[in-house]
């Protein structure tokens, strides 16, 4: 099936998004064998997090008071304005928590940040080792079943191990930031959304937006295909809403994505247009195929300049960073390395 977005349409001199929704893709279902593996492995991932859950909420809200007095303090003094980096630091916070880094702030709020910073990090390397071996035990019993499902010519599982194996391996490289960015290297106070359960990008949310009175992407948010099948990501980019998605075809990902800019030096510039490359996905499942693509359409205000073009080089796609703004200011995917 073959799931794109609507390209803009040119009405009254207006670019306008033509509203399309994609039927979802369904989690992969296998043999008994092979759920009953996919059952055990995700409820040892579940217990695992679920253990440094207490202790890594507990250290999120200590910055979050410490934010919260720290603002409701210098709000009662003299100078009140000077509370207004902190407030934005606080909504920024409750929004996005640890997917994107503060501005400017006091020497007292950036130690506390980075004490938050280093007790995730500590927790992370608590259950690094018996996440290891969970995966590992996960991955070796994945191969046994397709050795299995080649005997048996078992189409299911054929078609559900590698997607599972891709969840493992990515959920343990987007753990240990084992992933290389590629795109515009000069974001400034970049957001990053990631597969963090595990998982690949395989299209986007879109929308438009307006910048200097001209039509733009305006609002995208990832599209990955999990354990659970297909979900959207935790954040979104840029203000605008969301009317139009463009998923990849059974079998292939994103493999990477081609930007049009708009804009000029005295205003900067933004995501006039994109496009998404699909590539087909292999079958070790966590590696896609160059010589196997195909793209959507152009998406956005039909605007822009020379295309940039951003390849993962058939590596997985498990994320996006993106500069924050009205509208998408700058887009780089993450993959594996």
């Amino acid at each position: 099936m073959i799931t794109r977005l609507a390209p803009f349409v040119l009405c009254a001199a207006m670019t306008l998004f033509q509203s399309v929704r994609a039927d979802p893709q369904e989690a992969v279902v296998g043999s008994a064998d092979f759920e009953k593996a996919k059952t055990d492995y995700l409820a040892k991932e579940k217990e695992i997090a679920d253990s440094i859950a207490e202790p890594a909420a507990a250290a999120r809200k200590r910055y979050e008071d410490l934010l919260s007095m720290s603002v409701e303090k210098i709000q009662s003094g003299v100078k009140p304005q000077e509370a207004l980096p902190m407030q934005a630091e606080l909504k920024r916070f409750q929004k996005e928590g640890l997917s994107s880094v503060p501005g400017k702030q006091p020497a007292p709020i950036t130690k506390a940040w980075k004490a938050l910073v280093d007790e995730d990090a500590r927790l992370q390397a608590t259950v690094a080792k018996k996440r290891a071996e969970v995966r590992g035990g996960y991955l070796a019993t994945l191969g046994e079943l397709q050795k299995a499902a080649v005997a048996a010519k078992q189409d299911a599982d054929l078609k559900a191990i590698p997607v599972m194996r891709a969840v493992a391996i990515t959920r343990t490289a987007i753990e240990t930031n084992q992933l290389t960015a590629t795109g515009p290297d000069n974001q400034l106070a970049p957001l990053t959304d990631l597969a963090r359960e595990g998982g690949y990008l395989i299209g986007l949310e879109a929308g438009p937006g307006s910048f200097h009175n001209t039509d733009v992407v305006g609002y995208i948010r990832p599209v990955y295909m999990t354990a659970e099948g297909q979900q959207q990501g935790a954040s979104q980019f840029g203000e605008g809403h969301q009317n139009a998605v463009v998923t990849a075809r059974d079998g292939y990902a994103v493999g990477g994505v081609n930007v049009k800019e708009f804009g000029a030096q005295n205003i900067g510039f933004v995501v006039g247009s994109l496009q998404l490359v699909f590539m087909k996905i292999n079958p070790d499942g966590v590696s896609l195929n160059p010589a196997d693509l195909y793209t959507s359409e152009w998406f956005g205000g039909g605007i822009g300049g020379k295309v940039r073009e951003f390849n993962a080089k058939g590596k997985l796609v498990t994320g996006l960073r993106c500069r924050r703004g009205e509208v998408v200011d700058s887009i780089a995917i993450l993959s594996l390395k």
